[in-house]
């Protein structure tokens, strides 16, 4: 079953030293999907992939993200994909 998705361009990224391998050019998209109808899987550049759960905490803490037993803060993630995040929740938000 195909399911339309409807992707809306939130940012483009594209400092010389957002990724240590060399200059990146990324452009996000957000999409609004059922969690089970997309599947994950980690390509090349990854070692894993997988859906987290965003948790709104206090002002100190932020954003958490949660996979099963794991929790990281958006400052943890890889390279400059906080601010990826921080654009899509801003988006989300309304702002």
């Amino acid at each position: 079953m195909t399911i339309p998705v409807r992707r809306l361009l939130l940012t483009w990224l594209c400092s010389p030293e957002r990724d240590p391998c060399g200059w990146v050019v990324s452009c996000s998209y957000l999409a609004l999907v059922p969690r089970d109808s997309v599947q994950i899987q980690a390509a090349d550049d990854a070692a894993d992939a997988r859906w987290f759960t965003l948790l709104e905490e206090g002002p100190d803490e932020g954003v958490i993200l949660e996979a099963a037993e794991e929790r990281i803060t958006l400052k943890e993630l890889a390279f400059d994909h906080c601010e990826i995040v921080e654009c899509a929740l801003d988006r989300l938000r309304g702002k």
